[in-house]
């Protein structure tokens, strides 16, 4: 019962606030309240991939079909080119792999179209997209707090209130003393996702105050980042710190030179020094026990085993799966459990396939899913969404500095996805934020600049 009333509770808030404002603005309240909501919980009618998320999703897009204020942006954008060529590359793989069907439509639709158009039907003028950022501002603060809460005293709010999740994982997975926070999602890393994408909605709202002389949202930064440190996942702690870097690359034309001079630096430096580095990130993990008491064999060469290792030796078990992807891979169903059911290197020991059983690698898995071309056209959709909130940053409003902050969000995000694969738990937030772009592209030249200023 919990899975329908949710969609009810929602679904009314959605319309009470479409009633007193507009469509767009109740749309984007709709789907920033489903990202708060836990991912684990399914009605036991549906398949497995109509996810809540998702379900409220459709809610939110059939309320804004029937609202008598809908206006649609035709007009397609290089984000709108790129995602629709992704989505149908996905389609075409599951096609070739596992044969023609209705449903296989029907699941990309609801993982891809729906939050992406959702996105793009969300953006508002300018005074809403304040308002919406303050919504976001308020969920990730409350994700935040669950977060501390959990980190500190080992109890989870969503399982205290809607039941416990059905995971592979431990209930308890401690690092440095600190459990490490799961909140609504799966797995710690996926909150912690979560929390950087909306990330930009918090320090948006608290610069925007700090500009008109109110102070109170400050501390709203602090507890948000709080909160991405209570997972205590390295990937999304560390990412945080290349948001202010794109920003002052977008805003100060002459740190460009630098910044790009440095970045190649630090590249070149971690390449040289990776012993060193893995090092450090392996004791800033915590897994000084665990990197020396695992020995593995990985392509027929003994190794040692530690999480930071766990991502560069998935492309050595997975090498033979990736030189038989090809241009289309081996489609969804086949990649949708762990391990994927790909051929595995033979000179790999069990105890290496054991350990390396998840593929905690985004970029890897769409080459396994759906081939190099699903890869490539995936970074190219994050490159085209972070190059158009960058050139949206560039136009005189009162929300520039959200699209700044967007843009240094999506690059952040691509290193997450380094050493992490997408679940819906922070890849509905994620295409939502990537459809907010096209959807603010889409609008003419002249009217996004008297939308943005108004």
């Amino acid at each position: 019962m919990v899975y329908p009333l949710l969609i009810l509770a929602v679904f009314l808030i959605v319309a009470a606030v479409g009633y007193v404002y507009s469509p767009r603005f109740a749309i984007g309240v709709g789907a920033l309240l489903s990202m708060a909501l836990p991912q684990w919980i399914h009605y036991e009618h549906l398949p497995q991939d109509f996810r809540l998320v998702v379900a409220i999703g459709l809610v939110c897009l059939g309320y804004y079909c029937l609202h008598p204020k809908a206006e649609y942006r035709t007009s397609l954008t290089w984000v709108d080119y790129t995602f629709i060529a992704f989505v149908l590359t996905g389609v075409v793989s599951d096609f070739w792999n596992d044969g023609v069907s209705w449903w296989i439509v029907v699941s990309a639709y609801g993982e891809w179209f729906v939050p992406f158009l959702l996105g793009r039907l969300s953006f508002c003028q300018a005074r809403e997209m304040r308002w919406l950022a303050s919504v976001a501002m308020l969920v990730a603060v409350l994700l935040s707090i669950s977060a501390i809460i959990e980190s500190s005293l080992h109890v989870n709010l969503f399982e205290l209130t809607f039941g416990e999740r059905q995971s592979d994982l431990p209930k308890y997975i401690p690092r440095f003393g600190w459990q490490r926070a799961f909140g609504p999602t799966d797995n710690p890393i996926f909150l912690g996702t979560l929390l950087v994408v909306l990330f930009p909605w918090t320090i948006f709202v608290a610069l925007r105050s700090v500009h008109i002389g109110k102070f109170w949202p400050i501390p709203m930064i602090v507890l948000h980042f709080l909160g991405i440190l209570a997972t205590v996942s390295r990937a999304p702690v560390l990412s945080v710190a290349i948001v202010p870097v794109v920003m002052c690359f977008l805003f100060w034309s002459r740190s460009r030179i630098p910044i790009a001079g440095l970045a190649i630096g630090f590249f070149l430096l971690a390449v040289l020094n990776w012993s060193l580095l893995k090092k450090e990130l392996i004791d800033l993990g915590g897994e000084r026990l665990r990197s020396t008491g695992e020995i593995i064999t990985v392509d027929g060469q003994t190794t040692e085993y530690s999480n930071v290792d766990h991502r560069f030796l998935l492309w050595k078990v997975y090498r033979k799966a990736i030189e038989g992807a090809g241009v289309l891979g081996y489609g969804t169903e086949r990649t949708s459990t762990f391990p994927p059911n790909v051929p595995i290197d033979g000179r790999s020991d069990l105890k290496a396939l054991e350990n390396l059983w998840c593929v905690d690698n985004q970029f890897l898995l769409l080459i396994l899913r759906f081939g190099f071309s699903g890869m490539f056209l995936w970074i190219g959709l994050l490159a085209v969404t972070a190059v158009t909130f960058g050139k949206l940053s560039q136009q005189p409003s009162e929300i520039s500095m959200l699209y700044c902050i967007l843009c240094g969000t999506i690059v952040s995000v691509g290193f997450i996805q380094m050493t992490v694969w997408m679940p819906m738990d922070y890849g509905f937030a994620l295409t939502w934020t990537i459809g907010l772009a096209a959807g603010a592209r889409a609008l003419p030249s002249s009217t996004l600049v008297s939308w943005l200023r108004s």
